[in-house]
């Protein structure tokens, strides 16, 4: 009996965040677009994420121990001097059929000849050496790196499952940050310390007679009493 068609897409998600607030080292989430401008993520075949943030990668003729391989262009040509951080993450979209194909298959991605990741397509690796999300490192303005990923079937299911369709959509999510720069101490030299309070004007001249002739009025008040008791003694 043929197998059934089973079909495998990865719809890829791309967010930047900009991050202008730094406390104790950690940054804090300032603002979020869907496509940062300049950072170009496409494959072998051409197409790119588009303005949505999203691409679709398909393969319909899942079977098993197939193995089958994509690559990845990473990219920044943002106009905008500095770098981005990127880390990408994996999310369940929808399964349906026999076999969960988010389990069937293990995925291995390489970024630069280095294995980043390698696990099922769900985000749970085979090694508690890769976890999500997945450092991609940092990109300067004008650099580019491959991304290789490779895809294996598994071969541990009955020929009565793989006789029944299944189907699978799954996110890759890029998260490319850009951490604007701290900022920087003033130029502006320091104010100079205010000379002791001197009074200037007739009005602040009189404020001060007032006060200290209240202070005498409680001085004078204060030994009249004390010479009244020792009369009295």
């Amino acid at each position: 009996m043929p197998l059934k068609q089973r079909r495998i897409r990865i719809m890829v998600s791309i967010f930047c965040l900009l991050t202008g607030f730094f406390f104790g080292g950690a940054s804090v989430l300032a603002s979020t677009e869907v496509l940062p401008k300049g950072i170009i993520v496409g494959d072998d075949t051409g197409l790119k994420v588009g303005e949505d943030g999203k691409y679709f990668v398909e393969h319909t003729d899942i079977k098993p121990g197939l193995t089958f391989t994509k690559d990845i262009t990473i990219s920044n040509y943002a106009q905008k001097e500095g770098s981005y951080t990127l880390r990408m993450d994996m999310k369940e979209e929808k399964t349906s059929g026999a076999i969960n194909l988010l389990e069937a298959i293990t995925v291995k991605l390489e970024l630069a000849g280095k294995v980043v990741y390698d696990g099922d397509l769900m985000g749970r690796p085979t090694s508690a050496d890769y976890t999500l999300p997945i450092e991609l490192g940092e990109y300067s303005q004008g650099e580019t790196r491959q991304l290789k990923a490779t895809f294996q079937v598994s071969t541990h299911y009955s020929v009565e499952e793989w006789e029944k369709p299944s189907e699978a959509d799954f996110y890759w999510i890029f998260y490319a940050t850009n951490e604007s720069e701290p900022l920087k101490p003033s130029k502006k030299p320091s104010p100079k310390p205010k000379p002791p309070y001197l009074p200037q004007t007739g009005e602040e001249w009189r404020w001060l007679i007032i006060g200290f002739g209240i202070g005498l009025m409680s001085l004078t008040l204060s030994l009249y009493a004390i010479k009244r008791r020792q009369v009295r003694t």
